[in-house]
């Protein structure tokens, strides 16, 4: 007796190899590094802070956090300048946290805030008062639909902030994309970093203790 394989619609047989591909190229632990977007000013300071009045204030570096947070003056102005994050993902896990350089993700995050109190005329260089901040976590991780489809993504940040005039913030919040699941969710990770910066920005500048560090009294 012979065996005879049947194809009773060779596009169906092509679309299901593809799919096999797909899915093995996506689950096999391949990782993808990729460059976010420059911050791309928003307005995100503009609704939290434009009630009030005579705000002026500068920021201090942006650091990973070591327990301690400065807020001497800024050094050079990095923002017209190329951005150096590179992003590393692995379709099958998300964000390759041991791949991260804190440093340049807290600067990204520093000169984004920045871009934000200046569009409000916020922002002074000169300012007595300043506040700094300390990147704690940054972490991304994909949806999944019964431990396997990815459906879209998650950032989340912990963010502490001190200011010169004794105030302190921690700050943490999560922001969440849908996407379709396919070939390019590591692309739709990194596309979404740059929204989730300003995302993250509004809701800090919005947080009722925001004002109080860049208050002139504590």
């Amino acid at each position: 007796m012979k065996s005879v394989l049947t194809v009773n619609n060779p596009a169906n047989a092509i679309l299901r190899i593809y799919f096999l591909v797909v899915t093995i190229s996506l689950f096999a632990g391949c990782q993808v590094q990729m460059t976010p977007d420059r911050y791309a000013v928003s307005g995100a300071a503009r609704n939290g802070l434009q009630q009030s009045e005579s705000i002026s204030v500068n920021v201090a570096d942006f650091l990973p956090y070591h327990g301690e947070i400065f807020t001497e003056p800024h050094g050079t102005d990095r923002r017209n300048s190329a951005t150096d994050i590179v992003l590393v993902c692995s379709p099958r896990s998300g964000l390759v946290i041991e791949q991260i350089n804190y440093s340049d993700v807290a600067e990204y995050l520093r000169n984004a805030l920045v871009s934000e109190l200046e569009l409000i005329g916020a922002y002074s260089s000169d300012s007595t008062l300043t506040i700094g901040g300390s990147l704690v976590s940054l972490t991304f991780h994909f949806h999944r639909v019964a431990g396997l489809a990815s459906t879209g993504g998650t950032w989340g940040a912990v963010l502490k902030l001190s200011s010169s005039n004794g105030a302190e913030l921690l700050f943490e919040d999560a922001y969440s994309f849908e996407a379709e699941y396919g070939p390019s969710q590591c692309e739709d990770m990194v596309k979404h970093f740059m929204p989730s910066i300003q995302y993250f920005i509004e809701k800090m500048v919005k947080h009722p203790d925001f004002l109080r560090l860049v208050s002139g009294k504590n």
